[in-house]
């Protein structure tokens, strides 16, 4: 499944229906982008970021509410690894790109928002996964691609997984101790 959210201000995903997989949707939106932050100062960009830039996820949410805080990523259909500072543009894209090519993955390789803005090259890579992937699994399959390439991968993206990971399985163990506690005194 898709989800759209624009800025990173909102709270909400916003579910995107269609006929379209989650990869020609990432390929149709890297060729026709519907929005760029070109020539924008750092401020500028840092404010588009919040209120404008488009951001998506691909994957399968743990329950229909659209509001991110009440909702966790159960799997991930494509791998998102931000490189940034790690050479030229071309020479990131291209060994990246070489080494995607031959484990046969479909790929792109897109500039950030950031690129031209800040220094140093800042690209993304968006790959497409046999299967969606579980937290677990996706993290270990990251750690891999970054690993063999040995790119100097963004890990806050990752970060933001395990987060979201620890919050959830938090409120899994919280949820499951008070009910056994309730049974225990009787209440449940």
């Amino acid at each position: 499944m898709i989800y759209e959210q624009k800025g990173l201000n909102k709270k909400e995903y916003t579910p995107v229906f269609g006929d379209e997989d989650d990869f020609s949707h990432l390929a149709g939106n890297v060729a026709s982008p519907k929005t760029t932050a070109y020539r924008h100062t750092e401020q500028q960009l840092a404010s588009f970021k919040q209120v404008n830039a488009p951001y998506v996820l691909y994957g399968t949410l743990a329950n229909d509410n659209m509001e991110r805080a009440k909702n966790e990523v159960l799997e991930r259909s494509v791998m998102f690894i931000d490189v940034d500072d790690s050479g030229t543009y071309e020479d990131v894209a291209n060994h990246l790109a070489s080494f995607l090519n031959a484990m046969s993955a479909n790929h792109v390789i897109y500039p950030t928002i950031s690129n031209g803005i800040k220094d140093g090259t800042r690209l993304r890579a968006g790959i497409q996964l046999d299967k969606p992937l579980n937290q677990d699994d996706y993290i270990k399959a990251w750690l891999v691609v970054t690993g063999q390439t040995r790119i100097k991968a963004d890990q806050r993206g990752l970060k933001v997984i395990l987060h979201s990971y620890r919050v959830f399985m938090y409120r899994l163990t919280r949820t499951l101790l008070t009910r056994q506690l309730l049974r225990l005194m009787g209440l449940g």
